[in-house]
């Protein structure tokens, strides 16, 4: 196991000089929409809430053992503290839109430690230190991202190809080549089971390794997704799991590439929430900001290689209540 270099960062509120999350001088004027809402989200902490989320968001990215946070505040309720923790990480995972960024970043970290107190006697001088509990490595990381470029490349993606098509031809090759890992299933200390590492490079992982995985994947071809949790029903009772919903032609379909790794197959893709009864969302994943941004199609998304060919057979009947068929 390689052991993460120790790097500390500090936000210092009263400097002179603030940078934007771009490495540039800081100006409100030229702030995106979201860099504008971190800015008066924390207002209150720090001067520049968007660079304190980027700088959080950089410092999990390149491993660091422990990251260091100090502000000022007149407020005596030490429970703000891991509240505000809680925040600044649901920030750096949500403002994110690289293919490492984002979901991704979220579920290859397992939470985190918390110290926090002040500093100089002075009630007012807080900080918090947040250790991330990583369950990949550095190392994982550079291999990944090099074997992931020449999986993509071997897709050869071209300009006038749909976005469904670039979408099947990722959940195919996962579902090919990836198998559940039946083995470390149970043992919840083996959390190498739940990496995009494992999955594409041991060629086995639990739902969140195939979830990752697919959502790097989609990411790189420039299909917006995102991680869902929540519990799935089988015969015998539920479990916690995970699925991806899948942006295709302006609107979000769930796919579920763990369940049709395991049968070989398309039962769980592309899929309405009408048809997608199995598996129910965690609370987060059904609020009303969450549905409004990610809305979800009206009947399942499914194309069949031969559906230009159903117009020259008349003879034919289909049932097209429940699909939705994509234009030749």
């Amino acid at each position: 196991m390689q052991k993460a270099i120790r790097v500390t960062i500090i936000f210092i509120m009263t400097a002179i000089l603030l940078v934007s999350s771009s490495g540039a001088p800081y100006d409100s004027k030229g702030l995106s929409s979201e860099d504008k809402y971190l800015d008066e989200k924390y207002f209150e902490y720090f001067s520049n809430g968007s660079k304190v989320v980027y700088t959080l968001r950089e410092g999990l990215k390149g491993f660091s053992e422990y990251i260091t946070v100090r502000y000022y505040s007149e407020k005596k309720d030490i429970s703000e503290i891991s509240k505000l923790a809680d925040s600044l990480l649901e920030d750096a995972y949500s403002y994110g839109d690289l293919p490492d960024e984002g979901d991704y970043l979220k579920y290859q970290i397992g939470g985190y430690d918390l110290e926090y107190g002040y500093e100089d006697k002075d009630p007012q001088k807080k900080f918090l230190k947040i250790y991330p509990k990583y369950y990949s490595y550095p190392l994982w990381e550079e291999e990944l991202s090099l074997n992931v470029e020449k999986v993509m490349d071997s897709f050869s993606f071209t300009e006038d190809m749909t976005d469904e098509q670039k979408v099947r031809r990722i959940h195919d090759y996962i579902v090919e080549n990836v198998s559940y890992d039946t083995v470390h299933k149970q043992n919840s200390y083996n959390h190498k089971k739940s990496t995009a590492y494992y999955a594409l490079m041991k060629k086995t992982a639990v739902c969140q390794g195939f979830c990752v995985l697919f959502y790097r994947m989609l990411k790189e071809a420039g299909i917006d997704n995102r991680i869902v949790t929540g519990q799935a029903r089988y015969d015998d009772g539920k479990e916690y799991h995970s699925w991806n919903l899948v942006k295709v032609d302006g609107m979000y379909y769930n796919t579920d590439i763990t369940w049709d790794a395991m049968t070989g197959g398309y039962d769980y893709y592309l899929k309405s929430d009408n048809n997608f009864t199995s598996h129910e969302r965690d609370g987060e994943f059904l609020t009303k900001d969450f549905t409004d941004k990610y809305q979800t199609g009206k009947y399942d998304y499914i194309v069949l290689r031969w559906e230009c060919e159903v117009r020259n057979h008349p003879g034919i009947t289909f049932d097209l209540s429940n699909h939705v068929f994509r234009r030749c």
